[in-house]
């Protein structure tokens, strides 16, 4: 063993020592992937809708956003940050 494996060997020791052993290491892990494939598996149909509405949602907030930020550079009187901001 060289030390590259002796030093990621003290990782791996070191890292389930302060999950609380080996069976917790693993414990926790097999919830997670649990958790994960719960989500994995639902609706996909259902949650294709959701993010669809999600993105609809974020991208009117964006143009929103750019909307009230070109007005308060044309009030403030600032053309040019308007250029700028198109590039």
């Amino acid at each position: 063993m060289d030390a590259k494996d002796e030093r990621r060997a003290r990782a791996v020791a070191e890292m389930m020592e302060k999950f609380g052993g080996r069976e917790a290491f693993f414990g926790r892990l097999d919830k997670r992937y649990a958790e994960f494939t719960r989500v994995w598996k639902q609706d996909a149909e259902r949650m294709g809708r959701i993010l669809r509405a999600h993105l609809a949602v974020e991208h009117f907030v964006r143009v929103i956003l750019f909307q009230q930020l070109l007005t308060k550079f044309v009030i403030m009187d600032m053309p040019w940050t308007i250029i700028q901001l198109k590039i």
